[in-house]
Order: C-alpha cells, then sequence, then structure tokens
C-alpha cells in the first residue's frame, strides 16, 4: 500500500487506566537488565498513569534477540487488537526489527490504530507501519533508555512525547531546549545508579545550515536503518516531506554518515523533500578540517532546501518526539529555528 499524498490516521488519544505493551523486536537487552527495567516499568506507569503489560518470556537460544521475528509480530498483532492498549512501546533499539516487516498483517494494523514510539532501529517498524498501515507514530522515548534512566526522562522529552499521545487538538512548536547531555552510560551491574541528569549541560542550539521556510509531512528516523529499506517494499516516501535523520555510535562516523547520505541522495530519496533536520549526535566529530556542514553542501549542492542541524531527536537527552506522518513547518531561521507541527 502506498499512501502517496493521503491523510494518515492519528490513533485514539491516550487514556488514564489504559495498558502500555513493551515490544522487544530486536534487542533482548530488556531481558538482561531487570533492574532498569523494573525501574523503568513503575515510572511510565505512574507517569502516564496506565498499566505495563507484563513481557513475554524471552528465548534465550537466539543470542542477542530477545525472540524469533515470527513471535514479535504475533504479539504487535495481539497488542493493535486489544482495545485497552494506548501505547506500544519499543524497550530499545538494537539491528534486526526489519526482520518483523515481512511477518505483520497490515490490513489488521490499518483496522486498529494504535500508538507506538522508539527510534534508532525501531525506525525500520515505525516507518513500515506508516507507509503500510497508514497511520501516525511517534519517533521518540523507549523504554530503557529514558524511563529506565534513575531520575527517568527529561521534563521536556515527557512533555514532547505527551503532547503526541494526548491529541493535541492544536498546533504545537518545538524548539532547542536550552541545553543537551551527552545520554552515554554505564548500564552494567553496580552502575546503573548513574542519571543523565547528572551529567554536565552542554550548550548547543539547533543551527541552520539552510535559510528558509518549508511545510510538509515529517518523517524520518536512523539515517542506517532506513538505508536497508532502499529497495524494499517497506522504502519510505520523502516526497514533499520534511526529513528528519538521526546517527549514534559508528554509523555517526563522519566519512560513514557522508556514505549514507550520498546513497539516500542517489536512491532519489531527496528529489522532492521539502526540507531537512538532522540529529544532534555527539559521535560526530570532524576529521581532517571536514565537517558535517561539508558534507551536507557536498551532498545537496545547490538544492534549495531548508536544513537544520543539531536537532534533539534521537540519542541525545532531552529529545523530542516527532510524529511522523504529521504536517509540520520548520522556521530555518538563524536567530531561532523550529518547527511547529499541525494534528
Amino acid at each position: 500500500m502506498d499512501l502517496g499524498n493521503s491523510t494518515p490516521r492519528r490513533p485514539p488519544a491516550w487514556r488514564e487506566g489504559m495498558k502500555i505493551g513493551v515490544l522487544s523486536a530486536a534487542s533482548g537487552s530488556a531481558y538482561r537488565l531487570p533492574v532498569r527495567l523494573a525501574r523503568a516499568q513503575a515510572r511510565i506507569s505512574r507517569c502516564l498513569g496506565g498499566t505495563v503489560l507484563p513481557l513475554e518470556p524471552a528465548d534465550k537460544s537466539l543470542g542477542y534477540r530477545a525472540m524469533s521475528p515470527e513471535r514479535v509480530a504475533d504479539l504487535l498483532h495481539e497488542m493493535f487488537i486489544r482495545p485497552d492498549v494506548g501505547l506500544i512501546i519499543s524497550a530499545i533499539g538494537g539491528f534486526n526489527s526489519n526482520a518483523v516487516l515481512r511477518l505483520l498483517d497490515w490490513e489488521l494494523l490499518r483496522k486498529h490504530p494504535t500508538h507506538i514510539c522508539g527510534y534508532s532501529d525501531t525506525s525500520a517498524l515505525l516507518l513500515a507501519i506508516h507507509a503500510r498501515a497508514g497511520q501516525v507514530v511517534l519517533h521518540g522515548p523507549a523504554l530503557l533508555p529514558q524511563w529506565g534512566d534513575p531520575k527517568g526522562p527529561f521534563p521536556e522529552s515527557i512533555a514532547s512525547l505527551s503532547q503526541c499521545l494526548l491529541g493535541a487538538s492544536q498546533e504545537w512548536s518545538l524548539g532547542y531546549p536550552g541545553y543537551w547531555v551527552d545520554p552515554r552510560l554505564d548500564w552494567s551491574e553496580g552502575q546503573d545508579c548513574l542519571s543523565f541528569h547528572d551529567k554536565p549541560r552542554c550548550a548547543g542550539p539547533w543551527r541552520v545550515l539552510r535559510r528558509g521556510v518549508a511545510r510538509g509531512r515529517l518523517i524520518g528516523g536512523n539515517i542506517e536503518t532506513i538505508n536497508m529499506l532502499i529497495g524494499t517494499p517497506f522504502q519510505p516516501c520523502f516526497d514533499d516531506a520534511i526529513v528528519f535523520l538521526e546517527a549514534t555510535g559508528a554509523e555517526a562516523y563522519l566519512p560513514r554518515f557522508h556514505r549514507a547520505l550520498t546513497h539516500l541522495r542517489d536512491a532519489d530519496m531527496f528529489t522532492r523533500a521539502r526540507g531537512l533536520l538532522i540529529g544532534r549526535s555527539p559521535d560526530m566529530q570532524s576529521i581532517d578540517g571536514f565537517a558535517l556542514d561539508d558534507v551536507v553542501g557536498e551532498v545537496f549542492g545547490d538544492a534549495e532546501m531548508p536544513v537544520v542541524v543539531d536537532v534533539d531527536i534521537g540519542h541525545t537527552e532531552p529529545l523530542v518526539t516527532l510524529p511522523i506522518g504529521l504536517l509540520a513547518t520548520i522556521y530555518a531561521v538563524e536567530e531561532s529555528p523550529k518547527i511547529e507541527i499541525y494534528s
């Protein structure tokens, strides 16, 4: 199913007392970190006023994965069908969410739109559900990284997610929260008391690389995960879109990010895109005097498309939630770049 320019459906607004499903589509970290998992479940339950569904047992024979793609698909179907489930949240990213896509019943998902939230490798699942089931999905906090922190998500992260879940009836704005912190911490036993709230707060406003104002539907996610979808039935469409991209770790190594961005361009993904947002990444450092600004200049040449970088999405704290599929306007102006979203 190719939705083209049709309007995606918004799932029903979150209501207190609803259920929260946890999905481990790729990584089995939720089962290897029981203390962090329990803390995350208790905190998201209190904050949203809901009940977290019990986790399905992991299949230890699958190594780094929690369960087979077939079981993940079955669980996702079960969560979507249940009218009392108001949110499905990814436990964490990983590397294999795309293995689930060919097993999903898109007609079933289409009939039961349900909020689903995550980032990183979960981008594969989000983008496929948006494209094939025709609903708005949420690129935002995951269970273990944010809700599992000893002090929970930053207030800005919670506020942004809440605006999406509660079905805000008017437009709302997102901008630089005034600080950022590097989220990387040791989660191992004995070290999991550390919180990103206690890390140094850094200054780093969103930066405008190309000025302009553009309007389109938000779509995007982790750049390498998106690249893995090119040429498949689940490839996203960037036509008339405000595209957002994020990267972390090795994938944020500047030459590797440069290669991934070039591939998207050469696959004609950006031919009709309206604007570009690139997420903040502490791992994306200049190399031999060549910086992200130079990469954008080389890849896009003279293309007239507003570009804003160091946006608080993906692997950073706090992080804003971007509703994939909703209309937005980006104001790429030097003084105060911002995103306005229309429900």
